[in-house]
């Protein structure tokens, strides 16, 4: 089997021809014309990236095609935060980084930094509780082996108040339900420890789950595990709609000439169920998902897949059905758009995109730029004035 980027080119032409399903081609798009629609304009882009220079810092971009580093983190940064009342955003570390700031999201300007406690590391990704007033993130209890919920006060220079459990090893991202106090966990299921790096160390006897935590508490209201067959897959990021509809996506950490579903999808009442892809889209992804998000709308979900330079944009409809290909080297960052199937791309060779499912249009809004080396693997839109209506 051809596994070399030539391949995944060749797997994508077959996907074309037998299912229908053509790559989006990407244009030059009007970045004043983008700046103009309102709706767009008053969106402010946040991740994490890397300067011409090397330095990592966050940032900043809007649809206008203006972008910088508006300051500067001791290493690579990870997911993004906006707080509910758009007042702060908070980064935490790649895992396994033990730093974190938090930040203005209309000038960059950091306004705490703070790391976590000894015997703990980020994993990447946190949220804000409902009222802002805490800032929650997933952590490594790397001693002992067990993920958990480290809680900051918000309001008290985040300095760390206290943690919660994850009910497994290994957690990843984490976002909370609308409305709710409620937290739900992509739990990835490998065990690692800083003095063998990322590494997994425990990759056969993995146990993905998706946990729902009271952000209160720490108590497990429900939990959602793989398939057996699937226990290899680790479970990294997800996305939950108002109505509790939610996907989540993984990298595969068995044999790598295997293709399983990486996508589960479904009510996190009734369940989640692995979405089928066609054998050649499989191929495509390269046994890896680097973020999931749903479009502008709710009714078309984004998954990007770095190493195979692609990112699959599915339909929501009686199942999640693939509709477009896009090929875009090195996707991965994904934030919803404003617009009906509209969703935001980065890509770790410094280009912001945009794509317009309606009119299956992929439009390049900015770089590369000589100040801007890379995106990093996130991206979060933070809106400077309230939408209308």
């Amino acid at each position: 089997m051809d596994l070399s980027r030539r391949g995944f080119l060749a797997a994508a032409a077959a996907a074309t021809a037998s299912f229908g399903v053509r790559p989006a081609a990407a244009t030059v798009g009007d970045a004043g014309a983008a700046a103009a629609d309102p709706d767009l304009a008053r969106l402010t882009l946040l991740g994490t990236a890397q300067d011409g220079a090397g330095v990592d810092g966050i940032m900043l971009a809007d649809v206008a095609g203006g972008q910088r580093l508006a300051a500067t983190l001791p290493g690579r940064g990870h997911g993004v935060a906006v707080a509910p009342d758009g007042s702060l955003a908070a980064v935490t570390a790649r895992r396994p980084g033990t730093f974190a700031a938090a930040f203005r999201p209309d000038t960059g300007e950091v306004v705490a930094r703070f790391a976590t406690p000894p015997g703990r590391h980020f994993q990447g990704h946190g949220v804000f509780s409902r009222d802002s007033r805490l800032f929650l993130a997933t952590e490594n209890a790397f001693d002992i082996g067990e993920g958990r919920i480290g809680v900051y006060d918000a309001t008290a220079g985040f300095a760390r108040v206290g943690e919660l459990p994850c009910h497994g090893v290994g957690p990843h991202e984490m976002v909370r339900v609308a409305g709710r106090d409620a937290l739900v966990v992509a739990v990835g299921g490998i065990r690692t420890h800083p003095s063998t790096g990322r590494s997994g160390l425990n990759t056969d006897v993995m146990r993905p789950l998706v946990a729902v935590v009271d952000a209160r508490t720490g108590e497990r209201l429900a939990e959602h595990r793989a398939p057996a067959d699937l226990h290899q897959l680790s479970l990294r990021h997800l996305a939950v709609r108002q109505d509790s509809y939610a996907v989540v996506v993984g990298r595969w950490e068995g044999h790598p000439l295997e293709r399983p579903p990486l996508i589960l999808a479904g009510s996190l009442q009734a369940g989640l169920r692995p979405v089928v892809l066609p054998d050649e889209v499989s191929e495509r992804l390269a046994n890896y998902t680097g973020a999931v998000c749903f479009c502008g709308g709710g009714r078309h979900i984004a998954v990007s897949a770095p190493r195979g330079n692609v990112c699959a944009v599915l339909a929501l409809e009686d199942a999640p059905v693939l509709r477009r290909l896009l090929d875009i080297p090195d996707v991965c960052g994904l934030a919803p758009g404003p617009g009906e199937g509209e969703v935001f791309l980065t890509s770790g060779r410094g280009q912001l995109y945009l794509y317009r499912a309606g009119e299956d249009r992929l439009e390049l809004l900015s770089g590369p730029s000589a100040h801007l080396s890379h995106w990093d693997n996130h991206l979060t839109t933070w809106a400077a004035e309230p939408a209308a209506g």
